[in-house]
């Protein structure tokens, strides 16, 4: 079965065509809001229609292909395309359609074998094994209070670049939407998927959880580089074969950049890149630290065809509780985690961004590892590993909301400062914000959300409680959904970090640090918030690649055409038995920072 995919940009639409799904039986129809768009899909289903997605194996091995395939010498595992057991614990997924799955200990298991799959790292396998998730996103809905697993063969590599979801908010190798109480479930399981699409997207989902599953491509997103020769703005670059195979063979991104192999966070932005021999390549760069590329240096170079294309490789959006255990990104395109609009309880367990082999190019990924916005549940984070990005570890905010307009002090007219159609989704009655203006430093104090009068795209308008003086132009922030309760117990992060989320607790985390925010900051129209407060790191290291740059760990709320407030930036911060590399490594001026 194939879905179409509608955009729907009408509320009252939107309402009826829930109401629609919710009559069907037996029918896929799921409605979400993209949390990059904002905009609505419907996914319908749509006979007779060829999918428009194709395979783009490449030839860029870069790996031991006998050793990394992970294929079973037995090829046997329950229910590859036999069900196991009595009859009884076997069901019709979709009437009309073969006998799939088998009821164990309780829950129904699949495997993607069942649907055509093959796990041994050539054929691709997208299709079979979201025809399995989908058959068990069908079970659970049609037996409630039950569950479903999708279980994947042990140590078996999966090639996911193809699937039957048409439209790009649906280009996932594996897609959870709309489903309950459903586990995807590997051991030592690899999935390669395309860097243009996202590894694994959850939306409008409850109680689902993935583990033990790798995420990779089949070529790393960079390359460290030598420098052989530099004139001015054109370095020439010492690099593997397999680089060079994919310079001459893929379109290069329009806005890209390399970065220096030295813990630094700094951007060199490429306007050109070519081949000049099997392990050579040029590159134009147009701005930033090229001037430092001197003969013997390193530089980390983007791999054309799979560095800063697509958006996050994982979504994970407009849902109930979520978990990821034992799942390790090996490779990243783009933004790794995009955390948004979830209404409980987000947990990753053990969950590491980082290189296969610790021979392989120490840079995963190209921007934030975890972005996480709008999100009225917490985030707990239990002895995860993130580095290799060279940008945000962790950037946990909430979307600043501007006041346009304010009748009788109370009744605001709203606009959502993250997506460039004014467009908010998420507030309730009995929300609590805060308001202030970071042009004029300006802080009017907290109030309560008494009435939703209208949340529809960018025609927002809300009732306060009372009166607090705001004036149009200045900011909000509503403090439920700023990840409130958020946890980070264990670990270690390497990168940059910017955690706002009042209320949060990390404990036991070692950090190396290229910066640390804590602060509201933005660029007029794209503040991110909240003013932190009450944020506690308990028995926590600190350390810097770089000790020349003093201080890393920063708490300056950045005003608006201006340099820095004075009045409201942080409160409470609290550094509780802390090791700090050196003295100077943060800022110790602010009185809202303790240091215990």
């Amino acid at each position: 079965m194939k879905y179409k995919q509608i955009v729907l940009r009408s509320t009252a639409y939107l309402l009826c065509a829930v109401l629609s799904a919710s009559a069907l039986s037996g029918c896929r129809r799921v409605i979400e809001r993209d949390p990059i768009t904002s905009e609505y899909y419907e996914y319908i289903p749509i006979e007779n229609e060829e999918d428009d997605n194709s395979s783009e194996n490449s030839d860029l091995s870069w790996g031991n292909s006998e050793s990394d395939s992970h294929t079973d010498s037995e090829g046997s595992q329950a229910g590859d395309g036999q069900a196991s057991g009595n009859n009884s614990n076997t069901v019709n997924t979709v009437p009309g359609e073969s006998e799939q799955g088998t009821l164990v200990n309780g829950v129904m298991v699949f495997t993607p074998e069942e649907f055509g799959a093959k796990g041994d790292g050539v054929t691709d396998d997208g299709v079979a094994i979201n025809d399995a998730i989908e058959a068990a996103r069908s079970y659970t809905a049609a037996n409630p209070g039950t569950s479903a697993t999708v279980s994947f063969k042990k140590g078996a590599t999966y090639v996911a670049q193809t699937q039957n979801f048409n439209g790009s908010a649906s280009n996932s190798s594996l897609m959870l939407s709309g489903a309950k109480n459903v586990s995807l479930k590997g051991d030592n399981t690899t999935i390669v998927g395309k860097p243009s699409w996202q590894y694994l997207r959850i939306s409008s989902c409850t109680d689902v959880s993935v583990s033990g599953i790798d995420f990779t491509y089949d070529t790393p997103v960079a390359c460290r580089a030598k420098v052989t020769a530099a004139n001015d703005n054109i370095i020439t670059f010492e690099v593997p074969e397999w680089f060079t195979k994919a310079v001459a063979k893929n379109k290069q991104p329009s806005s890209w950049f390399a970065i220096p192999d030295n813990g630094r966070r700094d951007h060199s932005w490429i306007s050109a890149m070519k081949r000049t021999d099997k392990t050579h390549c040029t590159v134009t760069f147009s701005s930033g630290g090229y001037t430092l590329m001197r003969p013997d240096t390193y530089v980390y170079l983007p791999t054309p065809g799979y560095a800063h294309i697509g958006t996050a490789v994982s979504i994970l959006a407009n849902s109930g509780s979520m978990t990821l255990k034992d799942v390790n990104i090996r490779n990243a395109a783009q933004f790794v985690f995009q955390v948004n609009n979830n209404s409980a309880n987000v947990i990753f367990d053990n969950v590491k961004l980082a290189p296969k082999n610790s021979g392989d190019c120490a840079t995963v990924a190209w921007r934030d590892c975890i972005h996480a916005k709008d999100n009225r549940g917490s985030l707990t984070f239990n002895n995860c590993e993130f580095g290799g990005t060279y940008d945000d570890i962790f950037n946990i905010s909430s979307t600043m909301l501007e006041i346009q307009q304010i009748t009788d002090g109370t009744l605001l007219k709203v606009k959502g400062l993250d997506y460039g159609n004014g467009a908010f989704v998420g507030i309730k009655a009995g929300d609590h914000v805060t308001v202030f203006n970071p042009t004029t430093d300006k802080y009017y104090g907290k109030a309560q959300i008494t009435e939703v009068v209208r949340q529809n795209g960018a025609d927002i308008q809300v009732k306060l409680d009372k009166d607090i003086g705001a004036e149009p132009g200045a900011y909000m922030y509503i403090e439920e959904l700023g990840e409130p309760g958020t946890t980070i117990n264990g670990g270690k992060f390497n990168g940059s970090v910017r955690i706002r989320a009042s209320g949060t607790v990390i404990s036991d985390a070692s950090f190396i640090l290229t910066h640390m925010w804590t602060a509201y900051e933005g660029n007029d129209g794209a503040v991110e918030g909240p003013i932190p407060e009450n944020i506690t790191y308990q028995r926590c290291s600190f350390s810097g690649s770089d000790p020349s740059e003093v201080t890393r760990l920063t708490f300056n709320c950045k005003l608006i055409n201006g340099e820095f407030a004075t009045k409201y930036s942080v409160n409470n911060i609290v550094f509780d038995s802390c090791n700090f590399a050196y003295d100077a490594i943060i800022d110790r001026s602010k009185p809202g920072v303790i240091i215990k």
